[in-house]
C-alpha cells in the first residue's frame, strides 16, 4: 500500500502539489476575514510612504519606522516589507482583506517550494508530501500567516527557500553550474531585503556541503559558487549601511558576550520545544534565558545535532528545510 502511494505521488506531482495547496488554503482561509491589529494600523494607515505613490523611494532609504521621524528609527532595514504594502495599496487601498490574501497566497506558494525541496533531499515523493503538509499546517506558522505585519517573515521565507531549492538543483546539474548558482543567488537577494534573518543562507550552503560531500566538485569550484551568495549578502549590507549608517546597533560586532551565547542556546531549546510541542502559544512571545537553559531542550537539541553531524545524516539540513520559512 505504501509503495503504491509513493508511486502515485511520484507520477502525479502536480496533483499532489494542488492537493497540498488546497488543504493549506482551506485551513488558513479564516485569515481573510481578519482586520488590522497592533503594528498594522501605523505601518499602513499612518504611513505616508505607503499612501503616497510618489514617496516609494523613501522606503529604501530608512528603517521600517523611518516614516515616523528620526525618533522612531530602528535597526530593522526591511524595505521590501513596506514596499509590498505600497504595491498592494495601489490595488486595494487600506482594505485588509487584500493584504491578508497576499500573505495567504504567498504561504501556499512557499508550501509548494517546501514540497519540492523535500523531493530533492529525501528522494521520496510521499515522504516529501507528508513533511511539507506537516510544515504547512504547523501551529507555529499561524502568526506569520494571520498577521499583516508578519509579511517580512513570509517574504523572507519564500525567497530563502526558493533560493535553497534552486541551489539544490544547481548542485545536481552538470553543465552551466555557475549560471544556475547565480540564479539561486539572485532569488536569495530579495529574502535579505525582507528580513535580516536571511543572512544565515551562506551558512546553510556550507552546512549542506558538509553533510552532503560531493567528491566530484573541488572546493575551489564551491568557493566560487559560495561567493555569489556572499555577494548577495554584501549588496544588502552596502544598502543597509547607506540607509541606516551602520550594519548593527552593537558597537563591536566581533565581541560576543557570554550572555548572548547563553541566550542563543536558550532560544535553540525554546524553538525545539515549540517545534515538537506547539502548545500554549501566544502572540506575545516571552523568553527567559535562565529557565530556558535549565530545561533539557537546548541540551537535547545540541546532542541530537552533534550526533547527526558525526554520522553525516540528513537531520541538520532537514531542520533548516523545516524551519527556514518561518
Amino acid at each position: 500500500m505504501l509503495t503504491k502511494c509513493t508511486e502515485y505521488v511520484k507520477n502525479h506531482t502536480y496533483a499532489a502539489g494542488a492537493m497540498l495547496s488546497l488543504v493549506g488554503a482551506i485551513v488558513f482561509s479564516g485569515v481573510l476575514s481578519n482586520g488590522l491589529v497592533y503594528d498594522d494600523g501605523k505601518q499602513l494607515l499612518e504611513n505616508p510612504f505607503v499612501r503616497n505613490a510618489h514617496l516609494w523611494r523613501r522606503i529604501f532609504t530608512g528603517s521600517v519606522w523611518s516614516f515616523m521621524g528620526a525618533a522612531a528609527e530602528t535597526n530593522f532595514y526591511r524595505p521590501l516589507h513596506i514596499f509590498s504594502y505600497w504595491l498592494v495599496w495601489r490595488v486595494a487601498g487600506p482594505n485588509p482583506t487584500v493584504y491578508h490574501f497576499f500573505q495567504w497566497t504567498l504561504y501556499m506558494a512557499t508550501g509548494l517550494v517546501v514540497f519540492q525541496i523535500g523531493r530533492e533531499i529525501l528522494g521520496n515523493d510521499l515522504a516529501a508530501l507528508a513533511g511539507s503538509l506537516l510544515w504547512l499546517l504547523h501551529p507555529l506558522h499561524v502568526e506569520a500567516v494571520a498577521w499583516i505585519a508578519s509579511v517580512p517573515d513570509m517574504g523572507c521565507g519564500f525567497f530563502y527557500l526558493l533560493a535553497f531549492l534552486l541551489f539544490l538543483r544547481a548542485e545536481e546539474s552538470g553543465g552551466r553550474r555557475l549560471a544556475r548558482h547565480a540564479l539561486a543567488a539572485l532569488a536569495y537577494l530579495p529574502a535579505l531585503f525582507f528580513k535580516e534573518a536571511a543572512f544565515s543562507f551562506p551558512l546553510l550552503v556550507i552546512a549542506y556541503w558538509f553533510f552532503f560531500p560531493r567528491a566530484t566538485v573541488p572546493w575551489a569550484g564551491r568557493a566560487a559558487c559560495w561567493g555569489m551568495y556572499a555577494g548577495a549578502a554584501a549588496i544588502y549590507s552596502v544598502a543597509r549601511l547607506a540607509a541606516l549608517g551602520h550594519l548593527s546597533g552593537a558597537k563591536h560586532l566581533w565581541k560576543i558576550q557570554p550572555q548572548i551565547i547563553a541566550a542563543a542556546l536558550g532560544l535553540v531549546g525554546q524553538h525545539a520545544r515549540l517545534f515538537f510541542c506547539p502548545v500554549h502559544l501566544s502572540v506575545f512571545h516571552t523568553f527567559d534565558p535562565g529557565s530556558s537553559l535549565r530545561s533539557p531542550w537546548p541540551w537535547l537539541t545540541i546532542v541530537a545535532l552533534v550526533a547527526a553531524g558525526a554520522l553525516r545524516k540528513r537531520l541538520p539540513v532537514l531542520a533548516f528545510w523545516w524551519c527556514g520559512g518561518r
